[in-house]
């Protein structure tokens, strides 16, 4: 219930101007958490070639020690693994998140603020749409 309670009060926050987006690199932020995700990230990673950046949730100021992290949800453009030309999928990868002291203690929302030193986060699920054309076409 707390778990639930939580990411609601996050939902909240995050609709609002409170979390504005920030670029990410797939390969330093994405990419480790697809791995450690089984079967959806490493199918993800065994099927699509992901773009080198995307955009995601960018914490603000307010989490003392996170202050600028990103996390989910992470929206990327992505292809199918090999293949050439543009990239034609965008893909949305959700998270849950557990917000964590020094000591790996999970915290409640107003703790989570004031002593979170790192976000757990895992892979709740995965969304694909078409990719925006930019030659207007």
């Amino acid at each position: 219930m707390k778990q639930l309670l939580f990411t609601l009060v996050l939902a909240l926050i995050c609709s609002g101007n409170a979390w504005p987006g920030g670029s990410f690199s797939f390969g330093e932020t994405l990419e480790s958490l697809l791995k450690s995700d089984a079967p959806i990230g490493k199918h993800l990673l065994a099927t699509l070639d992901f773009a080198d950046s995307g955009f995601a949730t960018r914490l603000g100021n307010h989490f003392v020690h996170l202050g600028g992290l990103r996390v989910g949800p992470y929206d990327i453009e992505a292809k199918p693994k090999g293949s050439s030309g543009p990239f034609v999928f965008e893909v949305t990868v959700e998270t849950d998140m557990q917000f964590l002291d020094q000591n790996g203690k999970e915290l409640v929302f107003d703790d989570a603020l004031k002593n979170a030193v790192r976000v757990k986060e895992t892979v709740t699920g995965v969304r694909f749409k078409p990719a925006k054309k930019t030659d207007n076409k």
